[in-house]
């Protein structure tokens, strides 16, 4: 699984996740990383919604299941 993560993991998911973390005046580039890997899922029905990294393809999770299981 760690081998499958990082054949999928680029710079930019590493600035982001650094910029997450950092403080200071960082924020331009966290939003620009953020629209740019992520996307937009709602959680319930108010609308309340959290950022989460897209796939690498879409049954990128099932595929992975299925391989290491």
């Amino acid at each position: 699984m760690d081998a499958l993560i990082i054949a999928c993991v680029g710079r930019n998911h590493i600035n982001y996740l650094n910029n997450l973390n950092a403080k200071g005046d960082e924020e331009k580039i966290k939003f620009e990383l953020r629209n740019k890997l992520c996307n937009k899922e709602i959680q319930d029905s108010k609308g309340n919604y959290k950022w989460v990294f897209k796939k690498p393809w879409p049954t990128f999770t099932q595929d992975a299941k299925q391989i290491l299981q």
